[in-house]
């Protein structure tokens, strides 16, 4: 669906877009919609020209980012912690209500077409590495690669895990991911449930079989930031404290998207690919943690791809695009840049990634350059002056 209804369309009415994928009109007003970080979300299909009723198509991610930013809002701030308008921050609470109804219209539409849906639970691991001896550190190293190894493609490969304080409620065939803990954690496997709950006699911990489908290395997992910001705000506010937690059926929309996005990009870049300065075959944060941090961002596939998919794959400094130079070899190559001042990110608890405001596609010697002053990182605008770029030739502008 495409265009702007020239009739107002019916409030909490379901669609479906033409790849199937199923939405909800909400009408969710000019005012709180106005605000850039509310802009881009869903899709307008309907505008009175007075400015007063404003309805968007929302599909369960759209309804969860902007659940997340129209959070934000009620406090009175936004993604930068700046200060938003008194009328924003005045029609967020009735956003936040529409928002929530629309998940709950989404979730009973999607039980209603093709029997009941799917449940999802958050599984856990928290190798606490520091505390294993160097055979154990062994042991969950090659324990995860041969799950990578045997779940390439469409190869699947069975397992149980513990459910920590849960005894019942997953039945067979509902989702599970894994959640893991500590630096660097977020989101590495998912797989189907192929038994209930059941407890195991000789200690009375509960477990549950497991058809693992996917499992990725930690440097391509979905950060728990990005969950934290962007996939499902509400459930990982907090890491998950214990295994077989269960989301909401909005969020677990929302995160089977934002997982399904992460693995249809390929592996992350190497460190020197990535913009990231090596040393003696290391890594080197450039002076602050919070460097290592925003490498991360930049070198996540599931922010990668929702840059990637905004911008497109042209260069926002010298307007490169890798297909048009190298034909077919070239297409979908581009780094991300995260624009954000470190001095902005580091040490803020707050701090929620955006890859559409946070992030630009940029070649990978135009990256490299940003970069290159050991005091701060330039800005787009400022290496597109040094190279001569105008106004009007520039893709960042």
């Amino acid at each position: 669906m495409t265009g702007t209804h020239r009739s107002r369309p019916e409030s909490y009415s379901i669609g479906r877009f033409d790849n199937g994928e199923p939405y909800v009109v909400l009408p969710l007003g000019h005012i709180w919609t106005t605000h850039p970080e509310a802009d881009e979300i869903g899709l307008v299909i309907y505008r009175e020209r007075s400015g007063g009723r404003h309805c968007r198509a929302m599909t369960a991610v759209d309804c969860e980012r902007a659940l997340a930013v129209a959070t934000r809002h009620k406090e009175g701030i936004d993604g930068q912690g700046r200060r938003v308008s008194a009328e924003v921050k005045r029609r967020a609470p009735t956003v936040v209500s529409k928002l929530r109804k629309g998940l709950q219209k989404l979730s009973a539409s999607s039980q209603g077409g093709a029997g009941a849906q799917r449940k999802m639970f958050v599984l856990t691991w928290n190798p606490r590495p520091d505390e294993m001896s160097p055979a154990e550190l062994d042991e969950h190293r090659e324990y995860w690669l041969d799950k990578i190894r045997s779940t390439e493609g469409d190869a699947k490969s069975d397992g149980w895990w513990s459910t920590g304080s849960r005894s019942s409620g997953i039945d067979e065939g509902d989702d599970l991911i894994l959640f893991l803990h500590g630096a660097g954690g977020g989101i590495i496997a998912s797989g189907t449930a192929t038994s209930e709950v059941y407890e195991d006699p000789a200690d009375g911990t509960n477990w549950i079989d497991v058809e693992w489908e996917h499992w990725v290395a930690a440097e391509d997992c979905l950060p728990v930031e990005l969950l934290r910001s962007y996939v499902a705000p509400r459930f990982f506010e907090h890491a998950p404290r214990g295994s077989g937690q269960r989301l909401s059926d909005g969020e677990a929309a929302s995160l089977r998207q934002a997982w399904q996005d992460l693995l249809e990009q390929p592996p992350s870049l190497s460190g020197d690919e990535a913009g990231v300065q090596v040393s003696g075959g290391r890594t080197v944060p450039e002076g602050a943690i919070s460097r290592a941090e925003v490498n991360r961002y930049e070198r996540s596939r599931w922010a990668r791809a929702q840059c990637l998919s905004y911008y497109g794959c042209r260069c926002q400094v010298c307007s490169l695009d890798f297909e048009e130079r190298y034909g077919e070899l070239g297409r979908g190559f581009m780094h991300v840049h995260h624009v954000t001042p470190l001095h902005e990110i580091a040490g803020d608890p707050n701090y929620r990634l955006d890859p559409i405001q946070h992030l630009r596609p940029v070649c990978p010697n135009c990256h490299a350059m940003l970069h290159r002053p050991k005091d701060r990182t330039l800005t787009v605008e400022e290496l597109c002056e040094l190279i001569d770029v105008g106004p009007d030739e520039g893709a960042g502008n």
